[in-house]
């Protein structure tokens, strides 16, 4: 009499499994189609052409938050370079 309900039980349990399993490789597929799409995208830095490069040197030199780093930058190294203010820098 519960063999025919263990049965059909286990039989369910199995369906329930097989689909979870399905949707997870269609996720999976998913997923991969849209690496592949985002990798045939063109992008900024993939193009190693002369025209990039100057276009990218454009952007840094035409950058105000790139001019003021490096001013910082440069403010920097000259007082690492003085070796009075960075003795009083360490006594601080």
């Amino acid at each position: 009499m519960y063999a025919g309900l263990m049965g059909a039980k286990q039989a369910a349990d199995e369906r329930t499994e097989a689909a979870m399993n399905k949707t997870a490789r269609l996720e999976d597929k998913e997923e991969a189609d849209r690496c592949a799409q985002t990798s045939s995208l063109p992008s900024f830095y993939a193009e190693d052409t002369p025209k990039s490069a100057l276009e990218q040197w454009q952007r840094l030199n035409n950058d105000p938050l790139f001019a003021i780093k490096r001013q910082e930058a440069a403010a920097r190294s000259k007082i690492k370079s003085n070796p009075v203010q960075m003795m009083q820098i360490r006594k601080e």
